[in-house]
């Protein structure tokens, strides 16, 4: 059981089922999952993970995978070279006067302004890096239509 003195957050239970595990470990092994979630979360909302419905065999196979190449190129591609954008795209938001994480839908308009900048608007500011991940994803589309 997991009791909260101050009252912020709601009381909890958690356990396992290696009865070897002591409470620590088992607190430990649940935080190392989060990211995982935030990771699953992330690709349902913005990159449409529960939305294809695939009937042939090797769509089924291949849809996951490219899903997360996507969601890994974009996660690579920001922290490489994407964090110099991030400014030029930020929204304000009062209701997070104290927001310091960057969070994934911030990541993912920084790319599309960045992309946007420079094939829409033709600024070349992109650096090598960006092109190189941006390649593979706009071959893929060429070959899907």
């Amino acid at each position: 059981m997991v009791y909260d003195p101050s009252g912020r957050r709601r009381d909890d239970c958690f356990f396992s089922t290696d009865l070897t595990l002591k409470p620590p470990q088992i607190l430990e092994i649940f935080a190392l999952r989060r990211p995982l979630e935030v990771c699953f979360r992330d690709v349902k909302q913005f990159l449409g993970f529960e939305d294809p419905q695939n009937r042939v065999s090797k769509a089924t196979q291949r849809t996951a995978p490219l899903i997360f190449y996507i969601y890994d190129l974009v996660l690579l591609w920001h922290a490489k070279s994407g964090h110099l954008f991030a400014p030029q795209s930020a929204i304000g938001r009062p209701w997070y006067k104290r927001k310091t994480a960057v969070s994934f839908e911030d990541i993912l308009r920084n790319l599309r302004q960045a992309t946007w900048q420079e094939k829409i608007f033709g600024d070349p500011r992109l650096d090598a890096h960006t092109r190189e991940i941006l390649q593979p994803l706009a071959e893929w589309v060429k070959a899907a239509a």
